[in-house]
């Protein structure tokens, strides 16, 4: 009973391992592609409003 309840804590503590390491990686992936959209966005903001739309002032 006892290698048994050993055996279980043991494979759970490595999928728990296991786990934590994917959703590292995932968090990593996802403040990778945070980062590389950031500038874009800040770039668009940054713009005129009529660069941004597309649209020209009307000649007075």
């Amino acid at each position: 009973m006892l290698s048994r309840t050993t055996d279980h804590l043991f494979w759970m503590a490595r999928y728990t391992e296991r786990a934590d390491a994917a959703c590292g990686g995932a968090m990593l992936t996802l403040r990778g592609a945070q980062s590389e959209a950031a500038p874009a966005a800040s770039r668009d903001q940054n713009m005129p409003d009529a660069k941004r739309t597309g649209s020209q002032p009307a000649a007075a």
